[in-house]
């Protein structure tokens, strides 16, 4: 309850931020009003999986399931800041890609109280293992990776996006999970969003360990446009044009700078000490996903009990071994 108080006031001081369409409900009707309606235009197009685990989450933890269907609904409703880039051949010391999501949002959320790093392991008919850095009860997936390297990362779209939003079709947050857990390579994840019926207007990008290359692209209802090392230029509005490198940002104007100081020595502990930290990049968390290395580098905000900087991307990160956790066995009952 506490967390939906706080979107509350979240979303009444930022009311011109909501869609339109969703708006006089909010203003009339409340903010759950609008996550219910929300929801009505698209569970239709939501997979039956990610439903069912909603609602064994419900059964598990005996909050009511229309509480946690709102919770899910929030990222088509909320805009949060957030960075990424994704960097290889040139731009790194070994080739390999390095990739970064960085979340920029709300640090007074309770949210920041129940960080969690998720490792899947679904049944074999099922996808492959992944891994999603979010909160305790989310299933969509905003920041992660997989075995099999493929990686996401997320920022808002622009108000001079050229797409059209639609409230009706698949939560870009689900369509992340998908990525994440079906997709085994670049070409695929782009196929999936081709495909699927795009709601709200985001920047995305998915990069792959394989192929050592990331795309971004911009995302809306209307209009899908891919960025890749050949036509980044534009991208987020930035005229410049950097080898082996795509990115997006909250501040161009400090990110493109650095990302050009730090090319061929771009690996995930520069990205750690001199990229974050100096473009104020991923206060709320931030991932760096090595693919070299299969490493996955996290780092979560200040709880309000905790000590030490507030902001994620200036707190110690924890490294984890992506490799080991997705070859463990996976649970059985």
């Amino acid at each position: 309850m506490r967390f939906f108080k706080r979107i509350q006031e979240e979303v009444e001081q930022a009311i011109e931020k909501v869609p339109k369409p969703l708006r006089d409900v909010v203003i009339n009707h409340g903010i759950n009003a609008a996550l219910d309606l929300t929801f009505e235009f698209t569970k239709h197009y939501t997979s039956s999986y990610i439903l069912e685990e909603m609602q064994g989450i419900s059964e598990g933890s005996g909050i009511d399931l229309k509480t946690i269907i709102r919770m899910h609904m929030l990222p088509e409703l909320v805009k949060a800041g957030c960075s990424m880039f994704g960097a290889w051949g040139s731009a790194t010391p070994n080739g390999s890609l390095v990739q970064m999501r960085a979340l920029d949002w709300d640090m007074t959320t309770p949210l920041m109280l129940c960080p969690t790093v998720t490792v899947y392991h679904p049944d074999a008919d099922n996808g492959h293992a992944w891994a999603s850095l979010s909160w305790m009860g989310f299933v969509g997936a905003l920041t992660g990776m997989s075995s099999q390297k493929i990686g996401i990362s997320e920022k808002h779209g622009d108000p001079d996006f050229g797409g059209k939003d639609s409230r009706i079709g698949n939560p870009f947050h689900f369509v992340l999970r998908d990525i994440l857990q079906f997709d085994k390579t670049l070409d695929d994840a782009t196929n999936r969003m081709i495909n699927t019926r795009r709601t709200c207007s985001v920047y995305l990008a998915v990069g792959d360990g394989n192929m050592n290359r990331a795309r971004v692209y911009e995302y809306s209802h209307s209009l899908l446009k891919v960025f890749d090392d050949m036509n980044e230029k534009g991208m987020c509005g930035d005229p410049q044009n950097i080898d082996d490198t795509v990115y997006c940002g909250v501040s161009m104007t400090c990110l493109s700078p650095q990302l050009y100081n730090l090319h061929g020595s771009l690996s995930a502990e520069k990205a750690i000490r001199d990229l974050a930290p100096i473009v104020r990049t991923g206060d709320t968390h931030i991932a760096i996903y090595d693919y070299g290395a299969m490493h996955l580098y996290v780092a979560n905000g200040k709880p309000n009990q905790d000590f030490g900087p507030q902001e994620a991307y200036n707190r110690q990160y924890i490294r984890l071994d992506a490799a080991a956790l997705f070859a463990e066995s996976r649970p059985s009952l």
